[in-house]
C-alpha cells in the first residue's frame, strides 16, 4: 500500500504553505489585538484546509485504492500543523498571548478527537470489500 501518492505529497505540501501563513498571520492578529480577525483567520484557514483535502482527497481516491483514508490524511495534516506550530512558537515570532501550553492542549484535543472518529469510522470502511483486497 502506497502511503505518499502524488495527490497526498502536494497536499501536504500546500497544507505547510497554509499553516506557516496561518501561523504568522495569527501572531501578526494577536499583537495587534485583532481578536475578531483571529477567529476570520481560523475559520478561513479551516475552509481553505478542508478545500484542498477533498481537492486533493478526490483525485487521490481515482489515483490509488487506499482504504481508512481519513487516518492518513487527518494524520497528516495533524503533523504537518504539528511540526510548523511547535517551529513557531520556539524560533518563529510568536505573540506574547500564544503559549505552548496552549499549543500543547489544541494537540492533545486534537489527537483525541482524531483517534475517537477513526476508531468509530474504521468498522464501517471494511463493509463490502473483499478479503482479498484487505489481505493482500
Amino acid at each position: 500500500m502506497k502511503i505518499f501518492t502524488k495527490s497526498f505529497t502536494s497536499f501536504i505540501i500546500f497544507a505547510a504553505i497554509f499553516t506557516i501563513i496561518f501561523r504568522a498571520s495569527l501572531s501578526a492578529l494577536l499583537n495587534n489585538e485583532s481578536y475578531i480577525m483571529v477567529w476570520v483567520a481560523a475559520v478561513a484557514y479551516g475552509i481553505l484546509m478542508f478545500v484542498i483535502g477533498v481537492y486533493f482527497g478526490k483525485r487521490d481516491s481515482i489515483e490509488s485504492v487506499i482504504y481508512n483514508l481519513f487516518l492518513r490524511w487527518n494524520g497528516g495534516t495533524f503533523i504537518v500543523f504539528g511540526i510548523i506550530s511547535y517551529v513557531w512558537m520556539l524560533f518563529g515570532n510568536p505573540a506574547p498571548s500564544e503559549s505552548l501550553g496552549v499549543l500543547n492542549i489544541t494537540m492533545i484535543i486534537w489527537a483525541t478527537i482524531g483517534v475517537v472518529v477513526y476508531l468509530i469510522m474504521r468498522h464501517y470502511s471494511i463493509k463490502g470489500i473483499e478479503k482479498s483486497e484487505i489481505f493482500d
